[in-house]
């Protein structure tokens, strides 16, 4: 054996030692060769397991994929897996101050802070123990509440610090109201300004309600003037699924403390910590797509529930790909993968709420709709804020409490706006009282334009006098509300790093006629000169109505009635007390609407048409068409002409028929008008002419464009039209626009004296809902009207919101007793 070269010149081994280096250099070869063959064996191996990510090692120097996009893609999954948190805590400044805005120094409040006082056990304060108005001072800076305490010394105020001297008036949170359209579905109502339902398709969760609000809605600033600050703006309930909501403030513009004019700046959370969604169950949906040989859209509850379930499939898919996605991306590197995340702008954002990171807000009225939705929050794992609408919910609370997560889903209601269609006939006005007793949280709301949300606190008024603890129905519409929208520790209390939404009232916010004095949202005064007031159905002690024939499109057209509410029906003795009261026309808006009428002008012509018609006539006989008779009647004083109007300038044209009239008769024309939204332009004239006035409402909203000059009161106007026709002269009565609305007529006659200044007593205001009515309809001389075996017994004055009907006598011999 010869050693290699470099080993030339050492010593040689001895041939035992050669025999057995040989053999030791063979074992090695072997070795080697072993080691070889299982180093293949486990690339082999290797290569089986790891093929795909060699693959996409390879691929990673050969594919057209963007590196930069994977990496976006990659950190969009820490997005997709947090779940937002309610923003709460000490900070500096609120996200909506600008810099510039000055102190604010509430001297002399009495203070409603949301909360019982530190040590009260949750027993106690559930029932109200612990809650207490408060003396304070309270400052406003940076758009924050820094400082609720007594006697606040001037000397540590900011410099240039505006002082503002409550006088001992009522100081709450601004009032939040979880469900509005306002800004989407603009008044006055036309077709070219609503946009609150994308009907398109019934599953719509990709269109988004700010798109569409419009900032110079004026509603938005009528609302604001009943003190509420923030609303959830929510598409409307024509669709199951109807999009996103957003929460907005009430400060429009430079005007109101803003930066810009747009709905970004009025944003309630500019970080965006939380989103919304709206959806709805139950009859809208069904009566929008429900019409056979439609090829989308459900027909029936059954339908409904498919519709939800297949979206909510849809959205699971995606959730789960992208979950995957990002898996592999921890796993192995975005770099490495061989696809972009797997996203669909048509199902993102009801993979959000699969996540866990939108509160749904539901439209559910009845048992089979809670139900159904609750099985879907189940079925596919994801929450339910509030019921809203939820007439039913008092029934079964304990399915509310099955809902899928943490938290019994609220109900957000109307205090007693009921009995409109089917979907709202099992109701109860103690609905609020009974749910907080099952631990169901009631909130109240205005589902804006339906109810004017300037009084959306009038609702929590209402849900106290039926029962609900005092504390509870005013967090109904503050610190409750707040909490159902993720912002209980920025809005609806009044505690330090609070916002600055406050609002002074001239009188307790649940009371009759309550009105704000003056309103600061992020700590700026959202009212320059604001106006300041003064403090101030049958089982409600309504016995008697009067209802006409209704016109399509909601007016009135024919001859009315009066009839006795107490009655079972329309053939008992003595339940209707006059056959016939008046005669109606329609003059709105809506009398166009029979496709028959081009104009206001022609209506009113044919109108004149017709009673000069019944002039020339001497008289009527058995075959005279019937509106030829009634018409005879009105010329010879034996009817009204009861004119269902709102517009001043349609006011004024029937006047000057009026005149027309009665110079040709030489008697007067007893003329009255209905509805009046803005009869308070032409108060004198209905004065001079003997017109008398029912406003329906007491409180007209500018909802259609003839009622665009309503008088709103205090702090945007000094006054409503009530108080400018009492001034003048006129004959005045108060109606309601709608029949549910009949049981609150003994409050809305409180709150034309709360309101008037003392202009209106008591007896003026309780005349407007009973003989002002009856004199100008000529009706005071009817058997059985004023008769004294007809009356009400309350508990307290009428005009008080803790007050009870315990007795009524219907002027037919009974008496009904609530004790």
């Amino acid at each position: 054996m010869s050693l290699p070269d470099d080993k030339e010149g050492l010593p040689r081994y001895t041939p035992v030692d050669e025999h057995v280096v040989v053999r030791h250099r063979r074992r090695n070869r072997r070795r080697f060769v072993k080691l070889l063959v299982l180093s293949l064996l486990g690339y082999v191996v290797y290569h089986h397991w790891s093929s795909g990510d060699d693959r996409a090692i390879e691929r990673q120097h050969t594919s057209t994929l963007s590196v930069e996009r994977l990496q976006a893609d990659y950190a969009h999954c820490s997005k997709l897996r947090s779940v937002a948190q309610d923003p709460s805590g000490p900070r500096e400044r609120n996200a909506r101050y600008l810099d510039g805005q000055k102190a604010v120094f509430i001297r002399n409040a009495t203070v409603w802070t949301g909360e019982p006082a530190t040590g009260t056990s949750a027993e106690d304060a559930h029932d109200g123990k612990g809650y207490s108005w408060v003396r304070a001072d309270v400052l406003l800076e940076h758009g924050l509440i820094k400082r609720v305490e007594p006697d606040i010394s001037t000397a540590t105020l900011p410099t240039d610090c505006e002082i503002w001297n409550a006088h001992g008036r009522l100081l709450t949170a601004g009032i939040v109201d979880m469900h509005s359209h306002a800004g989407d579905d603009s008044l006055p109502d036309l077709r070219g300004t609503s946009d609150t339902n994308e009907l398109s398709d019934d599953i719509t969760p990709y269109v988004r309600s700010i798109d569409a609000i419009n900032p110079l809605d004026p509603q938005i600033q009528v609302i604001k003037s009943g003190g509420v600050t923030t609303s959830l703006i929510l598409p409307g309930s024509g669709n199951n699924i109807g999009g996103e909501a957003f929460v907005l403030k009430h400060a429009v513009g430079k005007a109101n403390g803003r930066s810009e004019l747009s709905a970004e700046s009025m944003l309630a959370d500019p970080e965006h910590n939380w989103r919304y969604m709206k959806m709805a169950c139950g009859e809208n949906a069904k009566r929008v797509y429900g019409r056979v040989g439609r090829d989308f859209g459900p027909f029936s509850r059954m339908g409904e529930a498919w519709y939800f379930r297949h979206a909510f499939e849809q959205a699971s898919t995606l959730v789960k790909a992208q979950d995957d996605w990002c898996e592999a991306a921890d796993r192995y590197g975005a770099r490495t993968l061989d696809s972009y995340l797997p996203q669909d702008l048509h199902w993102e954002s009801l993979g959000a709420v699969l996540r866990g990171q939108v509160h749904v807000n539901t439209h559910c009225y009845t048992v089979p709709d809670l139900e159904a939705f609750v099985r879907h929050t189940n079925e596919f794992r994801f929450p339910v804020r509030a019921f809203h609408h939820a007439h039913q919910t008092y029934l079964v609370p304990e399915i509310l409490k099955r809902a899928y997560g943490n938290h019994t889903p609220a109900a957000a209601l109307f205090a007693d706006n009921m009995y409109y269609k089917a979907e709202a006939y099992v109701a109860s006005e103690q609905a609020g009282k009974i749910l907080y007793e099952n631990g169901v949280t009631p909130v109240y709301v205005s589902d804006n334009p339906v109810l004017n949300a300037q009084h959306v606190v009038f609702e929590a008024a209402k849900a106290y006098r039926n029962g609900l603890p005092y504390h509870v129905a005013l967090a109904g519409v503050t610190s409750a509300s707040a909490s159902l929208l993720g912002l209980g520790g920025r809005i609806g209390k009044v505690k330090p790093d609070f916002d600055a939404d406050v609002v002074v009232w001239d009188s307790d916010p649940l009371s009759v006629g309550a009105a704000p004095v003056q309103v600061w949202i992020d700590g700026v005064p959202q009212f320059e000169d604001p106006v300041e007031g003064l403090k101030a159905s049958y089982r409600h002690g309504v016995t008697r109505a009067i209802t006409a024939p209704v016109h399509k499109g909601g007016g009135h057209q024919g001859v009315s009635v009066g009839f006795r509410i107490g009655a079972k029906h329309a053939l008992e003795e003595g339940a209707v007390w006059q056959e016939e009261v008046g005669v109606h026309y329609t003059f709105t808006l809506a009398a166009k609407e029979d496709g028959k009428t081009p104009s206001m002008s022609s209506a009113v012509d044919t109108l004149r048409t017709k009673l000069m018609k019944a002039v020339q006539a001497n008289e009527t006989t058995e075959t005279s068409p019937m509106e030829e008779k009634k018409l005879r009647a009105v010329i010879n004083g034996t009817l009204p002409l009861i004119l269902t109007v709102h517009s001043a300038d349609t006011i004024a044209t029937l006047l000057r028929l009026k005149t027309e009239i009665e110079t040709a008769t030489s008697h007067p024309l007893r003329l009255v008008i209905h509805g009046g939204a803005e009869s308070h332009l032409l108060a004198p004239e209905l004065a001079a002419s003997n017109t008398s006035v029912i406003l329906a409402p007491l409180l007209p909203y500018s909802v259609s464009w003839d009622q665009r000059r309503s008088l709103t009161g205090a702090p945007l106007t000094n006054g409503t039209a009530v108080d400018v026709l009492f001034a003048a002269g006129v004959k005045v009565g108060i109606s309601t626009a709608e029949d549910w609305e009949i049981r609150d007529l003994d409050l809305l006659a409180g709150i034309a004296c709360a309101n008037s200044g003392g202009r209106i007593g008591e007896v003026d205001a309780l005349r407007m809902v009973s003989g002002s009515i009856y004199e100008m309809l000529g009706l005071s001389s009817v058997k059985g009207v004023g008769s004294r075996d007809e009356f009400v017994v309350y508990e307290g004055s009428p005009f008080k919101i803790n007050s009870r009907v315990r007795a009524v006598a219907d002027g037919r011999g009974e008496v009904s007793v609530w004790t």
